[in-house]
């Protein structure tokens, strides 16, 4: 069965994701494992750069990022813009 992302305004598909097979879907957990185990030995401060660096980028695409929430989720574009002001907040923290 594939999955698909509705726009919450006006029901209508805007894209759809192909089911997975259970291979494609075992690689896929095993690389986000892998992934995981290199980000835990990461030191603190490298990792504090990676996630400043993040938070600047959601400040310097912040339509781009409001548009797909609203988009998505059905936000109203400046509370999507809000949203996106105050996470990249978080990740400056």
């Amino acid at each position: 069965m594939a999955y698909e992302s509705v726009n919450p305004y006006d029901g209508k598909t805007v894209k759809t994701f192909s089911e997975l097979t259970n291979e494609q879907l075992e690689k896929k957990i095993a690389t986000a494992a892998a992934c995981y185990e290199a980000w835990k030995k990461t030191p603190y401060s490298k990792r504090a750069v990676i996630v400043a660096r993040a938070g600047e980028l959601m400040r310097a695409n912040v339509d781009k990022f409001a548009k797909l929430a609203t988009l998505e989720m059905g936000k109203l574009i400046n509370e999507a813009r809000g949203e996106m002001s105050f996470s990249a907040n978080i990740l400056a923290y």
